[in-house]
């Protein structure tokens, strides 16, 4: 069974990444063994499921798949940010106040959460209550 995902063969670019060079070095002996014994062929084979067996890359806790698929998102958000950043528009200098704690109340039953997402709940660190004011932003 050649292990060159159908993940990485619907997404081209991926083709340049660690698991298509060495297919076999990615994804653990025993869960290789598993997806051979599951799947006849390797078109039937989720992205979630493949990129999910392949060890993490030094220093990250996901696969070189999620890895390649994270930093392309980041990318576009980056890029698409760039040009909202720079409008002028009302609706768009409403959406530059808007923090990733704000994106998270408005699409989760959180009644509350620590002000920096990013860091544990401290005394410097108080819990905020998710409020009316990402109201706009649920969806």
């Amino acid at each position: 069974m050649n292990l060159k995902f159908r993940f990485c063969t619907e997404v081209k670019t991926l083709c340049k990444s660690a698991l298509v060079r060495h297919p076999n070095s990615s994804i653990p002996t025993m869960d290789l063994r598993l997806l051979k014994s599951i799947y006849t062929d390797v078109k039937t084979i989720d992205l979630l499921v493949g990129a999910m067996a392949e060890k993490n890359e030094l220093g990250a806790i996901v696969g070189p798949t999620f890895k390649y698929i994270l930093a392309e998102q980041f990318s576009q958000i980056y890029q698409k940010q760039k040009r909202v950043a720079n409008s002028t528009l009302p609706e768009f200098q409403e959406f530059k106040m808007v923090s990733a704690v704000d994106l998270l109340c408005a699409n989760t039953e959180l009644q509350e959460i620590q002000r920096n997402l990013f860091s544990l709940t401290s005394d410097k660190n108080l819990p905020i209550t998710c409020d009316k004011r990402v109201e706009l932003l649920r969806v």
